[in-house]
């Protein structure tokens, strides 16, 4: 009986300690699975952490260059550069003009603080290429330089803006 109960009390011995070996097998898995789960959120923190930091200084920066122009737009309105205190005159000049006249033109399209110039397009010919081809084969006194409207012919399109009186 001895014999009987020793070897039962080892094949106790032995399921338990069986029985214990699976359950804390399933208790590790559990816990390392838990372990696994923790780190994969870990890194997702991270990203958006990462993600985060570079909204706040994309944020930042956008915020001082709103400052910037803020503070742009206040200097210029505390000068009187508004919209509405200017007025816009179109330019199309397209016509045969003396050098003299010419040089006239392009001193009134200096900017000074009063109005401004935009040009769009200047092209410059000579007269006399522009009637030649016209009259093709006419060789009369009338072609001669001396004789035309000009001496160049101009296309000059653009707008002045002109400040109103302050």
């Amino acid at each position: 009986m001895k014999k009987i109960l020793s070897f039962f009390k080892s094949g106790l011995l032995s399921a338990i300690l069986a029985i214990l070996i699976m359950v804390s097998g399933y208790f590790f898995l559990k816990e390392y699975g838990f372990c696994l789960a923790q780190e994969e959120r870990l890194e997702t923190l991270n990203v958006r952490l990462g993600i985060s930091k570079n909204q706040l200084q994309e944020t930042t920066r956008k915020q001082r260059i709103f400052s910037r122009v803020e503070a742009f737009l206040n200097h210029a309105k505390a000068l009187g550069l508004q919209e509405k205190k200017w007025a816009t005159y179109n330019v199309n000049i397209e016509e045969p003009v003396t050098f003299d006249a010419f040089e006239q033109i392009l001193e009134q399209c200096n900017q000074t603080p009063l109005f401004y110039f935009n040009p769009i397009s200047l092209q410059i010919t000579t007269a006399i290429d522009t009637e030649q081809k016209k009259s093709s084969n006419q060789s009369n006194r009338s072609n001669l330089p001396e004789e035309k409207d000009g001496d160049i012919l101009i296309n000059l399109k653009g707008s002045f803006i002109v400040r109103d009186k302050l």
